[in-house]
């Protein structure tokens, strides 16, 4: 008896009736997509539908959406539609989660950007935003080899290309949220132009915590060197090649070393 594979389909069940139903009639691809074998089958084929779905006041589905969905205030907010975070536990993104044991807030984050698609500018952004956040408060990037004299963007540190106004519409929308306004003011984001936000992740977050995550807005000409930094950098060489000032660019790196946003060998 596989319990994981019974554990993980249980939950789907009572979160998704009509996965629960498609698991009791034995549809092959909902008992594929469990891991289901004949035991673990007739085992959940067996399960009291009642039992399975009682959820008072739809408490524990709603306890759940907030989880899964607290990352994203303020995608969900701007797009002012409560179906998109319902409709979570019905959708290929949940499942697939559950089945791979993988991050649901990461899962919610690929169905959101998925059914936010069409949807206007400012939502778009807001949820490609949330979505990068989401992912540096899990994870950073592996530590590059350096040789003696090379620099490199540290691995806390990640860039964001966004439209235009992207970081004033999240400032917006987050102080309307804690104002409690009832609906979404209006914000605007750019159609063409971009801006570069810079994610500078906690190096050390707390054991067993999400990292804080900072943002902040970048010029062109330091996103640039930043951008330039993901692989290893001898700078005295790019300044040659980049026409900058060797003295200039130095500097700039000195303060960035000092900041953590680079790394040096």
């Amino acid at each position: 008896m596989n319990h994981r594979a019974v554990q993980r389909a249980l939950f789907r069940m009572q979160l998704d009736p009509r996965f629960a139903a498609r698991l009791r009639a034995a549809e092959p691809e909902a008992l594929r997509s469990a891991g289901l074998g004949p035991d673990e089958a007739k085992l959940l084929a067996g399960a009291d539908p009642v039992a399975l779905s009682a959820d008072r006041d739809a408490r524990r589905r709603a306890q759940f959406l907030r989880n899964v969905a607290g990352e994203f205030a303020l995608s969900l907010f701007a797009a002012a539609d409560p179906g998109i975070a319902a409709d979570f536990p019905a959708s290929a993104e949940f499942h697939a989660a559950v089945s791979a044991e993988a991050s649901l807030p990461l899962a919610f984050a690929s169905y959101l950007t998925a059914r936010t698609r069409r949807a206007a500018p400012p939502v778009r952004a807001l949820v490609a935003l949330e979505l990068a956040l989401a992912r540096e408060r899990r994870a950073r990037r592996a530590a590059l080899p350096l040789a003696p004299g090379e620099v490199a963007l540290a691995p806390w540190a990640e860039l964001l290309a966004a439209p235009a106004g992207t970081l004033d519409a999240a400032g917006a929308l987050r102080a309307a949220l804690d104002r409690g306004d009832p609906t979404p003011i209006g914000v605007w984001v750019s159609e063409r132009e971009r801006e570069h936000l810079l994610l500078r992740r906690a190096p050390e977050p707390a054991p067993f915590a999400l990292a804080e995550v900072e943002v902040e807005r970048l010029s062109p000409a330091l996103a640039r060197l930043l951008q330039r930094a993901r692989t290893p950098l001898v700078p005295a060489a790019w300044a040659q090649r980049a026409g900058i000032a060797r003295a200039e660019l130095e500097l700039a790196v000195a303060g960035l070393l000092a900041e953590r946003l680079l790394v040096a060998g």
